[in-house]
């Protein structure tokens, strides 16, 4: 089932930058038995400062509405710049929406490594009600085929790609990285090249073998009893013998001595091989080897590369260690983050200044506006979470999220008849209409008023017209609440209504957008039963075969954009 709402797209560049005004992203690496996050600065040069590490989404968390989901998988700040604070009562949409509306950009952007389409679905369905753009990075935004060489993308994931971009950036060529996990993995680069690519089972692997393939007779040694033993040896300067009379000295010092062997082996031959330049004129470059990974793992990995395998285990007789391994290794974590962040830079100097259709829809997103409810002089206040481009920007749908979750859809007369409502209302309470943010929106908004006024025929027009009325009655909010009388009698639709009976909406076609790489595309589907009655979620089927469900809001949001845009659809 795909998640609702939204859709994971991929990359691409310059568009899907971080957007101006965006203060903070997020980045997942899914890796195959857990999520990486991490939590970018866009004012410095996009660098990672937030990492964390949790399960998989699971049956359970998909049983709680997506927020709270969501909410259990954030560290407590991004828990706060989300919702607002870490109390798992705020994680609402409505509260969401609402600390939305008070960053410049309300949307969060969220890159995505994944080889599963089902971690993403699940990542797709934790973000299902937040304001988001959800892209993901493939090996080739990291690598062209030249690059590769002989390896291919069924060999190497987007986040180890990541982690490599990011040792040859910071450094250089020629580089070895080593990633140490329940597998250790290692990639070679040289002359901007990427020449050799291989896996071994870890030492948690390693320490198990015997007991899960052999016999239950042997020990089965944990991490924790890996660690203790091994600690004692260093301490004590008593390196384990492969000869012993504990099976579990024995098994690890047998693991251990493996993996050391396996570690200099692969060192000393990346080092013989990048060693013999091709072009004789050529300076050789240091050889560098970059190990990344859990601490754990990569401890491990540093200890075993030392002198005499920093008295853990009993080298074999006559092995030299790796020459000078203090100039050659470098340990750093978390290195596919700073591979997306790098990637980010360096498309970042490549983009080119935005066309003045799309310059003007970049300051749309973000604005206040207002909106008249129901008939009546009750107003309804919310923010323009995105623009969905029409062929000509006269043509655009702007969409409107309300304070309690509805998104209304809004054309262009219809945009600037909000602005100029919120302009006159503002917030609801005094004390948060004297807040910067309120002020902040307000003089962009105020900008962008004059720009669609000097841009659109209609909308100048418009403005006399308001302007006109609120001379006249000191408000335009009778004015526009008049208006949207006539708009709902033009849709010819009726409303549907919370205490209708929703089987009733059974074969009833909707309409919905969403966010694609070229554009925002529309998607028509049909209701085909009531999942919950109580909690009135209806399933939706998509003409195209997705699948999602609905609450009412977005249920009544897709009838009427249906029968705004029913002349365009195919499957009549």
């Amino acid at each position: 089932m795909s998640a609702p709402g939204v859709k994971v797209t991929p990359v691409v560049f310059p568009r899907d930058l971080p957007c101006e005004g965006e203060d903070n992203f997020i980045s997942i690496i899914a890796e195959s038995d857990r999520l990486k996050w991490n939590f970018h600065d866009v004012k410095h040069k996009f660098a990672p400062t937030l990492f964390w590490v949790t399960s998989h989404v699971e049956a359970g968390d998909r049983s709680l509405p997506p927020c709270l989901a969501l909410s259990r998988f954030l560290c407590r700040q991004v828990k706060t710049y989300i919702f607002g604070d870490d109390n798992v009562k705020s994680a609402t949409k409505q509260k969401a929406d609402s600390i939305a509306a008070k960053r410049t950009v309300p949307s969060i952007t969220v890159y995505i490594m994944s080889s599963t389409k089902q971690h993403e679905d699940d990542i797709a369905f934790l973000f299902e009600k937040i304001p988001v753009r959800l892209l993901k990075f493939s090996i080739s935004d990291f690598f062209t085929s030249a690059q590769m060489g002989l390896m291919t993308p069924s060999l190497m994931s987007a986040g180890q790609c990541a982690a490599m971009y990011a040792s040859q950036k910071d450094y250089d060529c020629p580089v070895l990285l080593l990633t140490g996990g329940v597998a250790v993995t290692y990639i070679a680069m040289d002359k901007n090249r990427i020449f050799g690519f291989g896996a071994f089972p870890s030492i948690a692997i390693r320490c198990r073998t015997l007991f899960d393939y052999c016999s239950h007779d042997f020990p089965s040694i944990g991490f924790d009893k890996y660690k203790e033993i091994t600690s004692k040896a260093k301490k004590e300067k008593k390196p384990l013998s492969l000869f012993s009379s504990s099976w579990e000295e024995s098994t690890i010092a047998n693991a251990t001595a493996e993996m050391a062997g396996i570690l200099r082996n692969i060192v000393k031959q990346f080092i013989t091989t990048v060693s013999q330049p091709n072009d004789t004129s050529s300076a050789v470059q240091v050889p560098k080897v970059v190990i990344t990974g859990d601490d754990s793992d990569t401890d491990i990995i540093v200890e075993l590369l030392k002198e005499n395998c920093s008295n853990l285990v009993i080298p074999e007789p006559d092995v030299k260690s790796i020459t000078s391994s203090e100039d050659i290794v470098c340990v750093r974590k978390n290195m596919a983050a700073f591979g997306i962040q790098h990637v980010l830079i360096d498309n970042k100097k490549m983009e080119v200044p935005l066309d003045p259709d799309n310059a003007l829809r970049q300051k749309i997103i973000g604005l206040r506006a207002a909106i008249t409810s129901n008939h009546t002089q009750n107003i309804r206040r919310g923010t323009i979470v995105r623009v969905m481009p029409g062929k000509k920007f006269e043509e655009d749908t702007f969409v409107l999220t309300i304070v309690d979750g509805e998104d209304v859809f809004l054309d262009l007369v219809q945009l600037y008849d909000s602005m100029f409502l919120y302009a006159e209302v503002g917030e609801e309470s005094k004390e948060q209409d004297k807040e910067d943010w309120v002020d902040g929106k307000r003089k962009a908004s105020s900008k962008v008023q004059e720009a669609l006024v000097e841009k659109n025929e209609k909308v100048k027009m418009r403005k006399v017209e308001l302007e006109s009325g609120q001379d006249k009655d000191g408000t335009v909010v009778n004015m526009l609440s008049s208006t949207d009388t006539k708009n709902d009698e033009q849709r010819g639709e009726k409303r549907p209504r919370p205490d209708d009976d929703l089987t009733k909406y059974i074969g009833q076609r909707i309409a919905k957008y969403f966010e694609m790489p070229d554009s925002n595309q529309l998607y028509f589907g049909k209701v085909d039963k009531v999942s919950d009655h109580s909690n009135q979620f209806l399933h939706i089927q998509y003409d195209d075969g997705d699948e999602e469900e609905f609450d009412f809001s977005e249920m009544r949001a897709g009838i009427l954009l249906y029968a705004k845009q029913k002349n365009l659809e195919k499957n009549k």
